[in-house]
Formats: structure tokens, sequence, C-alpha cells
């Protein structure tokens, strides 16, 4: 963020402070005088400084509100929104730039400006380096990538500003279908950009967690449950993360969700439950676990 700063000569004192107290807050500034008298050729230097630089903090004296350049100033920054804003006591234009009085007040806006234009400036990049290799800027490159394992890509698309809890035509999020592709990194940088760990999948009614025992990635299932991932939900056939697991034969996955708190006597719509699944199909360490857990019930 690179701040020109138009003011009067008369404050100049005042924005040394101001200029001081950006400085610490990581914000470069940049004076620029309003002459006495404005001529063509302060014109066009003006303009290369307005033009070199993100954002526009206009500070004039009362009696220098109408001066050409702050006019001129004014209307070159009124259409960036958030990257021009006045230091007065009066609002300009019927309020249409925001207008601060206080320092304190306006060091904060900047500040908070500054966070928003360095996520600006680094979506930009990120669209720009996709562009570069190749990719569409697209949710759909987006899931190809995060079903082949790209964590690089995944991340720059991130970057870029798409949700972590994008979901496809087929209401599955981009998090279920890296799960379901076994990515565990996918999944980790997913979760730890904000996606929704207990999501449901609208094909499965299924959660990440139970797409995960569903197809047997215990490393995945270790990662859900040390992120708290709920345990309590069934499927679309009323099961849950650990008859799926069972139903995969992932018996280290199903001891993991066993030790993390879930029910093997949960029945599903076909009436049986985790514990009859891994009779019928003969689980038998899990059945052993569950004779030493549970030695009333089986």
């Amino acid at each position: 963020m690179e701040l020109l700063i138009v003011h009067s000569k008369t404050r100049t004192g005042e924005l040394a402070l101001l200029r001081s107290a950006l400085t610490g807050r990581g914000i470069a500034t940049e004076a620029f005088v309003l002459p006495p008298s404005w001529e063509l050729t302060h014109a066009e230097t003006f303009v290369v400084a307005l033009r070199t630089h993100s954002h526009w903090l206009l500070a004039p004296s009362p009696d220098e509100r109408g001066h050409p350049a702050l006019v001129f100033a004014a209307g070159f920054g009124a259409g960036a929104g958030e990257r021009c804003s006045m230091f007065d006591t009066v609002p300009y234009g019927a309020g249409i730039i925001p207008c601060y009085a206080d320092v304190a007040a306006l060091v904060e806006a900047l500040s908070a400006e500054r966070v928003r234009w360095d996520q600006v400036l680094a979506r930009r990049v990120a669209r720009d380096t996709l562009a570069e290799q190749g990719f569409d800027v697209s949710v759909s490159a987006f899931f190809e990538a995060a079903q082949m394992g790209d964590v690089a890509t995944c991340r720059l698309f991130l970057d870029t500003g798409f949700s972590p809890d994008l979901s496809d035509k087929k209401g599955v999020s981009i998090l279920c279908r890296s799960v379901r592709a076994g990515h565990l990194a996918v999944a980790r940088l997913l979760l730890e950009a904000g996606a929704d760990i207990n999501h449901r999948s609208r094909d499965r009614d299924n959660s990440p967690l139970m797409d995960a025992a569903a197809e047997g990635q215990t490393d995945l299932v270790a990662e859900l449950l040390a992120r708290g991932a709920e345990l309590q939900g069934v499927s679309r056939n009323g099961q849950n993360a650990l008859v799926l697991a069972i139903g995969k034969g992932a018996e280290d996955a199903a001891a993991l969700l066993l030790s993390a708190g879930a029910d093997p006597f949960v029945a599903d719509k076909l009436g049986s439950d985790a514990v009859q699944y891994a009779q019928l199909l003969g689980r038998k360490k899990f059945l052993e676990i569950i004779k030493e857990k549970f030695p009333e019930r089986v």
C-alpha cells in the first residue's frame, strides 16, 4: 500500500505525526503539497503522483477545500471507494469519500485498509500465477487440482479467493472430494483455510469423517478426529462412520473411531450395527476390541 497525502502546507506539522504513525503500521506515505496557484505544469506532475500510488488521503485546510488539485484528486479517488479518504472535519462530496477528523480513527481505518489491500494484491498474484501455469481460474479447475492431490495449486486457488467450502454439482464439498481421493495434505490445507469439517455431501449424506471411514483412509480418519469431527452423523442408509469403516475392512480406522467415542451399537436402516457387521464379515481384530470394551454386550 502506497499512500499519497494531498494536503495544505499549513497542515504539514500536523501530518508529520500521522505519517510517523502510519509508517509504524507498515504504510508507506508520500506528500503532495497543494500549490498556492494552479497551473498546467502542476497538473501533469500531480496526475503522475496520483497514478503511482495505490491510495490517496486528502487533507486540506478549511480555506483550501475548493482547491483545483483537491477537487481533481477527489474525483480521481471517489470511484476507488476505500482507496481514497479524507482527514478533515467536514465530509467532502456529501460523504462519498470516507472522512476522519480523529488521527487515531484514521490510523486504524488505514491500517485495516492495508490488510484488505494486501489480500487484494495476493489474490491478483495468485490468479496471475494460475493463468501462467495454464490453469483456468474456475471452480472445476480447483476441484480437479484437489482430486489430483495438487497441494500447491490448491493453495493458489485459495489465495485467489476461492472458498474452501465449495461444492460441486452433485453437492459434494471439495473437502469430501479430497478425502474420497485419499489426499491428506489437500484436506489439511482446506481445513486450515476454514472448510466445514462436518459438511454433509448431498449424494451420500456423508461428512468428511464418514467418507474417510468408507474409503478406509485411516490417516484421514485420525486427522479429522484430531480436529474435532462429529461422530454422531449417519449416512443416507443410516450408517455411522464406524459401520462404514467395518464395511470397508478398515479395522484400524474403526479402532480409532471406537476410541474417540463412536457408538458400535447404532443400527442402520437394515437393522444392523457395527458389531453385527463385524461378526458377519469376520472383522476379528475389531471384535476383540469390542469384547474387551463391552464384555456385557457381546
